[in-house]
């Protein structure tokens, strides 16, 4: 039977899975089955796979969400400038990626989603990989302003983001905790600033 899926209940189930789903492999990884999900969703397996035909699928699903409230947060920014554009990026990569669970997403993909290469590319384009896409246009966006100096914007915009994760992001991933909120900032400005000095034209 097809699913009318602008129908009310239709959305509120497919909400209600995948909220268990993002808190089950949060805390499990991709070990969990559907049955967890199912029963901690409240909803009967049949209706899990009205919605989702396999735990692969299901996945996909919870991580293109978040890439989608990442999406939400970045806007339709434009940037006038080059502190400005430096600032925006690092403000975003604290709020979304120095976190308890963008770390446990990154384990997640790092430790299961790689298992499968055609996934891992796509979880990479639609969110690394666009984020430096992004930036990488803003920095052309400068450079034809006159407000960036002349650079590979792709590579740039890669050593930018590699920047901003520092020693931080890679201790969190490894379990050694997460560095002071005032250590964090303090390190952002400075990547801010190295990279201003950097890309200002001379």
């Amino acid at each position: 039977m097809q699913m009318n899926t602008s129908d009310v209940r239709y959305v509120r189930s497919r909400q209600k899975i995948l909220r268990s789903a993002r808190t089950l492999f949060l805390d499990k990884g991709y070990a969990i089955n559907l049955e967890e999900v199912a029963a901690h969703a409240g909803v009967v397996k049949r209706t899990l796979y009205n919605h989702f035909e396999s735990k692969r699928s299901l996945l996909e699903a919870v991580l293109e969400q978040e890439h989608e409230a990442f999406r939400r947060a970045e806007g339709d920014f434009r940037a006038c400038d080059l502190p400005g554009l430096l600032q925006h990026y690092a403000r975003l990569h604290r709020q979304y990626a120095l976190t308890q669970n963008a770390v446990k997403f990154y384990r997640l993909i790092i430790s299961d989603v790689s298992q499968f290469p055609d996934m891992a590319a796509q979880v990479y384009a639609t969110g690394v990989g666009r984020l430096i896409d992004d930036i990488a246009r803003d920095l052309q966006a400068g450079i034809e302003a006159g407000w960036v100096r002349d650079v590979n914007t792709r590579q740039m915009a890669e050593r930018f983001y590699a920047a901003l994760g520092g020693m931080t992001h890679r201790r969190a991933a490894a379990g050694l905790g997460f560095d002071s909120p005032d250590y964090q900032q303090r390190y952002l400005d400075d990547t801010v600033a190295c990279f201003l000095e950097l890309l200002t034209p001379r």
